[in-house]
C-alpha cells in the first residue's frame, strides 16, 4: 500500500489534477457570475469563506473541495515518498545530494501544512480602501487608520485604466520608497501598531502584517484625493512559513549544483568516402 501512496505515478496524477484543477478555476474567474465568489476566498480566510459567500456558488465550492482534494493526495504522496523512498539512501551520510532531496520533501510537506493553516489560522482583510483620515473597523475588532498619504508621481498613473496603468508603472515612473502611507492599528481603543508602509514593505507588529497593495484617486471636495488600498492580516506561523520557503530554494540550488552534467560527446573529425 504504502509503494503505491508513494509512486511517481500517484505524483504526476496528483500534479495533473492539480493543474487542471487550477485551470478550471481561472476559467470560472473569466465568468462575471462566478468571479466574486472566488475574489472572496483572497479577502478572508476559508473558513469565513466557506460559511458565507461559498454558499451561494454551489459550482465554485465543489471546485474548490476538488482542488483541497488533489492538494492532499499529493502531501500523502509526498510523506509516503519521504517514509519509503528517500531513507534507504540516506544511509550513506556521504550522498549529500540524496540529504538535500530529503529536506526538499520535509520543507514541501511544511510548506503545504502552512498552506491549509492560513485556511483557518488567525485572520486576513483585504481590499481596505482608505483616504486620509479615515477609518475602518474590521469585524474582529480591530481598528485600521490611515493618518497621511504621499504620492509624489504624476496621478495620470492612478487615472489610468487597468491595463493601461500596469504599461505605465515603470520604475521611472513610479517611485516605490517615495509613495507611501502612514498607518495605525487600534485593538479595544489602544495602539498595537503604527508606522509607514510602502509597496512591498508591510508594517510587521508580531503577527500582525499592514500591506500597502495600491493607491487609488478619489473626487471629494472639488479636488482629487489619493487613497491607499490596505491589507490587514495575522498568522502566527507566517514567519515559519517563510522560512521553508527561502530553505527549500536553497536547497533546490545545492541539489542542481550536486546533480552531474553530462558529458558532451566532442564532435571527431569527418570522415571522407
Amino acid at each position: 500500500m504504502l509503494s503505491r501512496l508513494s509512486s511517481l505515478t500517484l505524483t504526476l496524477w496528483s500534479l495533473g489534477a492539480l493543474a487542471l484543477t487550477l485551470l478550471l478555476g481561472m476559467l470560472l474567474a473569466l465568468s462575471q457570475t462566478f468571479y466574486p465568489a472566488i475574489r472572496e476566498i483572497n479577502y478572508t480566510l476559508v473558513r469565513d469563506w466557506l460559511a458565507g459567500p461559498a454558499q451561494e456558488q454551489p459550482l465554485v465550492t465543489a471546485w474548490f473541495i476538488i482542488l483541497c482534494l488533489a492538494a492532499a493526495i499529493l502531501f500523502v504522496n509526498l510523506a509516503a515518498c519521504i517514509y519509503v523512498k528517500i531513507p534507504p539512501y540516506l544511509r550513506n551520510r556521504k550522498k549529500v545530494k540524496w540529504w538535500s532531496m530529503f529536506l526538499i520533501h520535509i520543507l514541501l510537506i511544511g510548506i503545504m501544512l502552512g498552506h491549509a493553516a492560513s485556511f483557518v489560522m488567525g485572520f486576513k482583510y483585504e481590499e481596505i480602501r482608505l483616504l486620509p483620515g479615515q477609518s475602518r473597523l474590521l469585524p474582529n475588532g480591530y481598528q485600521v487608520t490611515v493618518r497621511e498619504v504621499s504620492f509624489v508621481d504624476d496621478l495620470k498613473l492612478l487615472k489610468a485604466g487597468h491595463r493601461e496603468g500596469r504599461g505605465l508603472l515603470t520604475r521611472q515612473a513610479f517611485h516605490r520608497e517615495s509613495n507611501t502611507a502612514k498607518v495605525t492599528v487600534l485593538a479595544q481603543g489602544r495602539e498595537i501598531a503604527a508606522g509607514e508602509v510602502h509597496i512591498l514593505s508591510p508594517l510587521k507588529r508580531g503577527s500582525l502584517r499592514v500591506t500597502l497593495t495600491g493607491f487609488y484617486l478619489k473626487r471629494q471636495k472639488g479636488r482629487d484625493m489619493v487613497g491607499v488600498n490596505l491589507t490587514v492580516g495575522s498568522n502566527p506561523l507566517t514567519s515559519v512559513f517563510l522560512l521553508c520557503y527561502g530553505l527549500m530554494i536553497a536547497g533546490f540550488v545545492l541539489l542542481a549544483a550536486l546533480t552531474p552534467r553530462p558529458d558532451t560527446p566532442k564532435a571527431g573529425p569527418a570522415k571522407g568516402c
